[in-house]
């Protein structure tokens, strides 16, 4: 898989997810970026919540990134069926990207297309929404 590093940013001030177009390690801030016409506003990191890229795109192409909701999907070999399995938010922990709350009780469980074989085997996601637009979908009974 190509990885690619890649963030976008909740911008406090505006209140809305931004792409990231350039990050300042020595001055601490985060260029943000609306469209290629605006050029770059820039904001403090304590103005922004960074988001990183996971490397991975939902069932309908859309890219992953940590914050995001995520409703599961798991395939019926046997039926052929497809049901909705848990809905849960990205969180970068440890290294690795996690879906959290896990599927199962006791178990962790990472999102990478590298463990697909091992882990994710049937699994198909899809973005809902992400945690700083969308907290309520994370209120439900499904998690």
């Amino acid at each position: 898989m190509n990885r690619v590093l890649k963030f976008r940013a909740w911008d406090k001030i505006r209140r809305e997810m931004v792409n990231v177009k350039r990050i300042d390690l020595f001055h601490k801030k985060v260029g943000l970026g609306w469209n290629e016409y605006d050029g770059v506003t820039w904001r403090d990191y304590t103005e922004v919540e960074l988001m990183q890229f996971t490397g991975l795109r939902d069932k309908n192409g859309r890219e992953i990134f940590e914050g995001d909701i995520l409703k599961i999907y798991r395939e019926d070999i046997y039926d052929n069926s497809t049901e909705i399995e848990k809905i849960g938010k990205v969180v970068f922990r440890d290294g690795a990207f996690f879906l959290e709350p896990a599927l199962e009780e006791g178990w962790f469980y990472i999102l990478s297309s590298e463990l697909e074989y091992w882990d994710n085997e049937g699994y198909e996601y899809e973005i809902v929404g992400n945690v700083f637009e969308n907290p309520e979908l994370l209120e439900t009974d499904t998690c």
